[in-house]
């Protein structure tokens, strides 16, 4: 048998979404949103199950938390944080 490749969702067990993307032979590939151990959710893309690119961190009333670059699935350059009003 093969892997599914597909959308898949994960919930938490009060209803909450815990996260949404695509799988491609059995790993993550594409654009995903997942919320952390803080509850916050993060946004960016994954290539071959690594994250991949530009991610950024959201506060729970949508502004940006944190913004910055992945690469090879590692946290690369210089990051930026903001408060919760998007004030860096």
């Amino acid at each position: 048998f093969g892997q599914a490749d597909s959308i898949w969702s994960f919930w938490d067990e009060q209803g909450e979404l815990e996260a949404i993307g695509y799988f491609a032979n059995g790993v993550a590939e594409g654009p995903w949103e997942e919320r952390n151990e803080d509850g916050l959710m993060e946004i960016g893309d994954y290539e071959a199950g690594m994250r991949e690119g530009p991610w950024e961190i959201q506060w729970e009333n949508g502004q940006t938390a944190a913004k910055g670059i992945y690469l090879n699935g590692q946290k690369t350059g210089t990051w930026e944080e903001f408060d919760e009003e998007g004030h860096l």
